[in-house]
């Protein structure tokens, strides 16, 4: 096969449809990959709003908890209890 057909036979192989049908292609796989990272990455945002929320309500609930302690012992206190009888306070 001489030069000219052999570029003959590309361009019509690869020619027109072809490269766009090859362009197409690979820009569909490409989007969908984008997809699937943009979905993971929801995810994830998602997924860290949920534990950063449980976190601060494990914190107001831990603080409700100290300040209802701290009320109490000054309670126990206020009503004669020797702050020797009372236990430690929790850090």
């Amino acid at each position: 096969m001489d030069v000219p057909t052999l570029t003959a036979l590309i361009v019509a192989v690869f020619g027109g449809a072809g490269v766009t049908g090859l362009v197409n292609a690979v820009s569909a796989w490409r989007s969908g990959v984008k997809k699937d990272e943009r979905e993971a990455a929801a995810d994830l945002a998602r997924e860290l709003d949920t534990v950063e929320a449980e976190r601060d309500k494990a914190v107001r609930e831990r603080n409700l908890w100290r300040e209802v302690t701290y009320l109490t012992r000054v309670a126990a206190i206020e009503h004669g209890t020797p702050v020797s009888a009372l236990p430690p306070v929790p850090e």
